[in-house]
């Protein structure tokens, strides 16, 4: 139940916002009471963090439910802007495709799913380091949006939307990605679970001064504080 709102990071050591973590009272909780949910980080600015630890991100989210990351302008990190999801598979039901000590399988699905990512603002990003996204996900996280965000000018790859291992669940529609090593990356094909991401009417390497350009989703981008929608 908590909102954070028309808030700027600037200058962060670490990552800027982090959202739950990833141990077993995150991913299994022994009680229902004990899982994070229902966050909205809105109309924030963030932009300089990460500046010593540089595998921060500027907003992490391990184990949670219902997360909101809307409206926001995200930029100047040295790797991911938005990180969602943990395990790469192996902590959802039925586990993932790597090898578990001792053979250990959850039965029940992770505390994980029902997060939207809608119309946020990230450019220069993954600056320092490599092997990341504006957006990065792992594991299967039910009922999951990315939409109408706007991702232009990374430097390191793949540099766009990055579903990575495990990721299931996702639906991934209406983004304007340009300027970026790879706008759409997929890591998610063992146990097929590439197949449960549709990816629905994306916009990729589409300049703005080009005709087709989406302005009406770019102008929607970001902050709306101060500006009329």
């Amino acid at each position: 139940g908590v909102t954070v709102a028309n808030c700027e990071f600037d200058d962060i050591s670490g990552s800027a916002i982090q959202v739950a973590g990833v141990d077993k009272d995150d991913h299994h909780p022994d009680d229902p009471g004990k899982g994070v949910r229902d966050i909205e980080i809105v109309d924030c600015t963030i932009h300089h963090a990460a500046v010593e630890y540089k595998g921060g991100v500027g907003v992490f989210v391990g184990y949670a439910k219902n997360v909101t990351i809307a409206y926001n302008e995200i930029h100047h990190l040295p790797y991911s802007a938005i990180s969602v999801g943990w395990g790469w598979g192996e902590l959802d039901a039925g586990g993932g495709s790597y090898p578990v000590p001792g053979g250990f399988h959850c039965a029940e699905p992770a505390h994980s799913g029902g997060h939207t990512i809608a119309a946020n603002h990230i450019y220069d990003v993954i600056r320092d380091m490599d092997d990341g996204g504006a957006i990065y996900t792992l594991g299967r996280m039910p009922g999951t949006a990315i939409s109408a965000n706007v991702i232009h000018d990374t430097c390191g790859f793949p540099g766009g939307i990055y579903l990575d291992e495990g990721s299931a669940d996702i639906r991934v529609e209406h983004n304007v990605v340009y300027r970026t090593a790879k706008a759409l990356n997929l890591n998610n094909f063992n146990q097929d679970r590439y197949l449960t991401c549709p990816y629905v009417d994306n916009l990729c390497d589409v300049l703005p001064d080009d005709p087709a350009f989406p302005r009406k989703i770019a102008e929607k981008a970001g902050p709306r504080v101060g500006r009329k929608l």
